[in-house]
C-alpha cells in the first residue's frame, strides 16, 4: 500500500452493525446499486466511532471486494498542487475504497485542488466498485459535493439500548461480578462504539490479573479513569432509597 493507504480482506456481515434500521437499508441499497451500477459514491457522516469503517468493512465482505482505505489527512499537494497519490487511485482494481477524512478534499476549506480532485471523481465514476467518504460532521462536506454523491448516510450515536448491545458484544465470554450489570453501564456512560471497546479492551486486561479473571465494576472505573477522566461510573442503585422494614410487632 501507498502512505496513507490499507487494503485487507474483510470479513464482517451486517450483523457486525449496531445501528439504527433507517441507516441500515441505506448502507443495504448502497450495496444493491454498487452491484449493478459502476462508480456509486456514498458519503458516511457522523462522529468518531460510530460504526463507519465498520460499515465499510460489511460493504466490502458483502460485495465481496477488497477494501482500500486511505486516509486523506496523510496525503498533502506537492509544492506545484499536484497530487500524485490521484494517479494511483484512479488505476485500482475493483473494490471498495474508503476515504477517511474527506473534508481534506471536499470540505469547504480543502487541501487539494478541487479541479483536480472533480477530474479523478469522474474517473472514478467509470470504474466497477464503490466509493466511500468519511466525514465526522455532515456540514464539513461542501453541498456541490453532497450533492454529486449517490446517497448519503449519518451515522448517530448509539442510543442506551445500542450501548447496551455494544458493551456485551465487547465483553463476551468474559466473566463479570453480579454488580456489574450492562443497562446500567449504558445508561451512565453515552459512549460511541469505537470508544466502548477501547475501553471494554483496557477492564478486560485489568480482569486479566485475579485468578480467574474476573470483570469489577472497578476494572471499568479504572479504565474509564485512564480514557475518560472527566467521566464517572456510580453503582448501581447508588441514590435511590431503600425501602423501610416493617418494625417487628
Amino acid at each position: 500500500p501507498e502512505p496513507g493507504e490499507a487494503s485487507e480482506i474483510a470479513a464482517e456481515t451486517w450483523d457486525s452493525l449496531v445501528l439504527p434500521a433507517p441507516q441500515l437499508t441505506q448502507l443495504k441499497t448502497a450495496a444493491a446499486a454498487a452491484r449493478v451500477a459502476d462508480g456509486t459514491i456514498v458519503l458516511l457522516a457522523g462522529p468518531s466511532g460510530t460504526g463507519k469503517t465498520l460499515a465499510a468493512k460489511v460493504l466490502a465482505a458483502e460485495l465481496e471486494l477488497l477494501l482500500v482505505m486511505v486516509d486523506l489527512a496523510t496525503i498533502t499537494p506537492d509544492p506545484e498542487g499536484n497530487i500524485p497519490e490521484l494517479e494511483d487511485l484512479a488505476d485500482l482494481p475493483p473494490c471498495v475504497l474508503l476515504l477517511k477524512h474527506a473534508p481534506h478534499w471536499f470540505g469547504r476549506t480543502p487541501t487539494a485542488d478541487s479541479a483536480l480532485v472533480q477530474s479523478w471523481l469522474i474517473q472514478r465514476r467509470r470504474q466497477p466498485g464503490l466509493t466511500l467518504l468519511s466525514s465526522p460532521y455532515l456540514q464539513s462536506i461542501r453541498p456541490t459535493w453532497r450533492q454529486a454523491m449517490a446517497g448519503v448516510v449519518e451515522f448517530p450515536r448509539p442510543d442506551a439500548a445500542a450501548r447496551e448491545v455494544l458493551w456485551k458484544r465487547a465483553i463476551a465470554g468474559v466473566k463479570k461480578e453480579r454488580a456489574l450489570t450492562w443497562p446500567h453501564v449504558a445508561r451512565q456512560l453515552a459512549l460511541t462504539g469505537g470508544e466502548i471497546v477501547t475501553l471494554a479492551q483496557t477492564a478486560l486486561a485489568l480482569a486479566q490479573q485475579t485468578e480467574p479473571p474476573l470483570l469489577t465494576l472497578d476494572c471499568l472505573q479504572q479504565a474509564l479513569a485512564l480514557h475518560h477522566p472527566g467521566m464517572t461510573l456510580a453503582k448501581a442503585g447508588l441514590g435511590r432509597s431503600r425501602r423501610a422494614k416493617p418494625k417487628d410487632a
